[in-house]
């Protein structure tokens, strides 16, 4: 109950930051999905006569333009490596956006919160919730901005991605399975994933500090675009290596297992320093 009552004051207090970085990141989304679809009629306007493409820009077909991702970098002339900018600018607008506040709610009334809560521990699961919370909050705001155009578009909210939409956006066409795509069988991963990142970031600013959580955080997307292996679980986010859409790609039951470990881990390890350290009697440095 306790608990609760800490969360509740949490969400109190942030609200006003919270809504500002939801907007932020309905804009960029927008930005994203726009982006998309000027990629889209470029290749539409560049492509052969004669060659026909059916693609209906369902929700599905939107949620690419978030979460295509990329392969991983191999240094070989074979495929060119393309930066996953939607995916980057996703992940790292919810890091910053989720950086600042559970340190800081140490400071001040802060103090008398965490008296009042009678357990260190109780405190730390509040925060641990309120950081699930709101990476829910920002998938969610991703999710309506792309169904959103996928209303405009007339084609409704199917997770369906067209089997064309992955050809004009150069997605690595050659390794595809066979038909049919849809964007559920990678959404999954990208909430667990976010929930994990966010999770680890916590852990970090109260080992390191905030700056430090957010640089090792940002770190952590680029090491997952460019190379392979549970080192960089954020690529479990990324539908180039989702094995519905890939061969040899990751499966959920793997994305979950790995970002399971990590979230468990982060939540005892940061819980556990947080009880060992000093709070009261000096504000600690950002």
């Amino acid at each position: 109950m306790r608990c609760l009552r800490c969360l509740v004051m949490d969400v109190l207090a942030t609200l006003r930051s919270t809504g500002i970085w939801l907007t932020a990141c309905a804009f960029c989304c927008v930005l994203m999905l726009v982006a998309l679809r000027l990629e889209v009629g470029m290749a539409l306007a560049g492509a052969d006569d004669g060659m026909t493409f059916d693609v209906a820009f369902t929700l599905g077909d939107y949620l690419l333009g978030y979460f295509a991702g990329c392969v991983p970098f191999t240094g070989g002339d074979d495929r060119a490596f393309a930066p996953p900018i939607g995916w980057f600018v996703f992940f790292l607008l919810l890091v910053v956006g989720l950086a600042r506040y559970p340190r800081e709610s140490l400071r001040g009334f802060g103090q008398q919160v965490l008296i009042a809560c009678g357990s260190r521990w109780t405190w730390w699961w509040a925060k641990c919730v309120w950081v699930a919370g709101s990476v829910l909050l920002f998938c969610a705001t991703a999710l309506l901005v792309a169904l959103l155009f996928s209303l405009i578009a007339g084609s409704g909210p199917s997770w369906s991605v067209s089997p064309d939409m992955l050809y004009l956006i150069d997605f690595p066409w050659q390794e595809l399975r066979g038909a049919p795509y849809d964007a559920l069988s990678f959404m999954g991963a990208v909430v667990v994933v976010a929930i994990s990142l966010g999770l680890f970031q916590l852990c970090l600013s109260f080992l390191f500090g905030t700056i430090s959580g957010v640089g090792a955080s940002a770190g952590l997307l680029v090491a997952s675009a460019f190379g392979v292996g549970p080192i960089g679980f954020c690529a479990f986010s990324m539908a180039a290596r989702c094995g519905a859409f890939v061969a040899d790609g990751w499966l959920l039951a793997e994305a979950i297992a790995v970002c399971g470990v990590v979230a468990i881990a982060s939540m005892l390890v940061g819980g556990i320093a947080f009880n060992r350290r000093r709070c009261f009697g000096s504000e600690d440095s950002l």
